[in-house]
Formats: structure tokens, C-alpha cells, sequence
């Protein structure tokens, strides 16, 4: 086999079409389209010299040689996702960023005006952009990265549901730390929208 030859995505699909045994599942799980899917597949059997996976009634059934294949590869791709993931860590004092909060008016006075002050003095180098808080707007602003945190009643989640049940807002669970505790744990680690009840 020639490495050269080699291509992450391949053995990504890969993977996935071995855990899926099913391509239209497993294109799916991959955000491609079937015909994608079957085209990388033709590449792999070309690539490994084996058909990897044959028709069955339902789905595919894997050939021995893509089960000898398939705990390798999904513990190097597993180390992979583990490299690309790791980073450093998390550190408020000296970050330079701006967040951009959509809050009530309420909130912006009784919670962000304090969290404000605060991180003048914890973490002077992250700036606050405050967005009024509509429900009919949330979601677009998610989307777009307009908003990276939402800060929320639990009844006004209820009563605007639409909006903030869009999977771009993981809820945070009411920090021990407070707010300038709950601002820092959104921060950390999370990469997209965030509510904080």
C-alpha cells in the first residue's frame, strides 16, 4: 500500500462506515452526501485492496480484513481527535478577547455591570459586547457568531422556547463561583453559545 496514497478523511469514513454498516448513516454522522460517502468507499477498497464491506439485506457486512483494520484505526483516529482537541489551558488573567453577551436589561444592570467591574480587575484583557436579548434573534445570532453567551431565567427559556432550545446553546447548570464563575467555566473549553441560568 502506498501511504502517499493516504487521506485522513478516508480513514474517517472509514470508521464511520464500520461503526455505522450503513452508508447513508454513516454519511450522515460524516455531514456529507451518500454519494460522497460511496465514492470514498470505492477509494478504500482501491486503497486496501479489499471491498471492506459488502451489501447485506440490512446495511453492510464488514470483510475480515476491514474488522482487522477497524480497532487500530479507530484508536488512532481516537489519539488524533485527542491531539486536535487538547489545547492550552484556559487562563483569565491574561486572555485578550471580547465576549459578546445577550442579556435583559435587567440582567445587563444587575448582573453584567458587576461582572464588568470585576473583569477590570481578574482579567482586564477580555472586553464585554452586550446585545439586548431576543428570543426572535437568538438563534440567528448564534449562528452567525454574534453571540457567544446568553445569560437567561429559566422561565424565559420556557417562554421562548423556539429559540433557545436550538442546539447552538448548551445550558450551564448555576455555577458555584457566581457570576464572574460562571463567565469564566462558559469560556473554558466551549466553543460555541452558551446559556447560563
Amino acid at each position: 500500500m502506498d501511504s502517499k496514497r493516504i487521506d485522513l478523511n478516508l480513514l474517517l469514513t472509514l470508521d464511520a462506515l464500520l461503526s455505522e454498516r450503513n452508508v447513508t448513516r454513516a454519511a450522515a454522522r460524516l455531514s456529507l452526501s451518500q454519494p460522497a460517502v460511496s465514492a470514498r468507499l470505492n477509494r478504500l477498497r482501491d486503497l486496501f485492496a479489499d471491498p471492506l464491506l459488502v451489501p447485506a439485506q440490512r446495511g453492510m457486512i464488514p470483510t475480515s480484513r476491514a474488522l482487522e483494520l477497524w480497532d487500530s484505526l479507530h484508536e488512532a483516529l481516537e489519539g488524533v481527535r485527542a491531539v486536535v482537541a487538547e489545547k492550552a489551558r484556559f487562563d483569565p488573567t491574561s486572555e485578550e478577547l471580547v465576549v459578546s453577551i445577550a442579556a435583559s436589561d435587567y440582567v445587563q444592570y444587575a448582573v453584567l455591570m458587576p461582572l464588568a467591574l470585576a473583569l477590570k480587575h481578574e482579567a482586564p484583557g477580555i472586553r464585554l459586547a452586550w446585545r439586548l436579548l431576543d428570543g426572535r434573534l437568538l438563534a440567528g445570532q448564534a449562528e452567525r457568531g454574534d453571540v457567544d453567551l446568553a445569560i437567561m431565567a429559566l422561565a424565559w427559556i420556557a417562554g421562548n422556547a423556539s429559540a433557545a432550545a436550538s442546539s447552538a446553546f448548551p445550558a450551564l447548570p448555576p455555577p458555584n463561583g457566581g457570576v464572574v464563575g460562571a463567565f469564566f467555566d462558559s469560556l473554558n473549553g466551549i466553543k460555541r453559545p452558551v446559556v447560563v441560568e
